[in-house]
């Protein structure tokens, strides 16, 4: 089933019927930008601040959350047919997307999706961050001016008041960020047990490798089999050139 979108404002807002969740969501946001390069481009139209401000990167977190609603990304038989056919007979996570440029292709990326754009958008500031990783989502901490921030496009962490997320758990604050989506028990299934990932790591790397090699061997066993049907063809031709219509022709 697909989710539901409803405009009661000038902003789209998105109920997910897998969570429940209502989430912020620009449809012609997901059409215009499709790469990560369209997406730092439109923030530095759009926020004047400098681009290592905590201002700045808010406006990237606001312009993630609105570029993506929240479903996995897989690669098709259209785009990349050898992870789609791993994902469909193997192991449904092989045709999950992991390469940022590929992710910014849909208009929905899950937690660990959204969080990889994220990653890049840092990677080419030059901004410190870290995977903050739970039993059932997945989530980021950014270094800025010294100091480590939580963000969460995936589960639109609260802008105001932000902090790091070990100031929010030894304060026992972070569940009123989400309390207006989640209970109690809720908050307690997907945020249990959090871990911290190294400093800058790539995420999926070995995930990465996979999806860019599956990539090229899916394009040149396509146009592989594409050239054999035109050289068998051609031979077809040759040895019984009354037989093809483009002879008669």
């Amino acid at each position: 089933m697909a989710p539901i979108m409803s405009r009661n404002t000038q902003a789209s807002e998105l109920e997910n019927e897998w969570t429940g969740i209502r989430e912020e969501f620009d449809p012609q946001l997901s059409t215009q930008l499709k790469s990560v390069d369209d997406l730092l481009n439109y923030v530095q139209e759009n926020c004047k601040a400098a681009p290592t401000s905590l201002e700045y990167i808010n406006f990237i977190d606001s312009t993630i959350r609105k570029r993506f609603y929240h479903t996995y990304s897989h690669y098709t038989m259209n785009n990349n047919w050898l992870a789609a056919l791993g994902g469909s007979l193997v192991w449904d996570h092989i045709s999950a997307v992991v390469i940022p440029d590929d992710i910014m292709k849909y208009p929905y990326a899950a937690c660990s999706q959204q969080s990889i754009v994220f990653m890049e958008c840092c990677k080419r500031l030059g901004i410190d961050y870290r995977r903050v990783g739970f039993d059932h989502h997945y989530a980021l901490e950014l270094k800025i001016d010294g100091k480590w921030y939580f963000f969460d496009t995936n589960m639109e962490l609260k802008s105001t008041g932000r902090t790091s997320f070990e100031q929010y758990a030894s304060t026992n604050s972070l569940y009123h960020q989400y309390q207006d989506k989640l209970n109690k028990d809720e908050f307690a299934y997907v945020f249990a047990n959090p871990t911290f990932g190294p400093v800058n790591e790539v995420a999926a790397s070995k995930v990465v490798v996979v999806h860019q090699a599956t990539s090229l061997l899916s394009q040149l066993l396509f146009w592989s089999f594409i050239l054999v049907q035109l050289v068998m063809l051609r031979m077809y031709w040759k040895q019984y050139p009354g037989n093809t219509l483009l002879a008669k022709a």
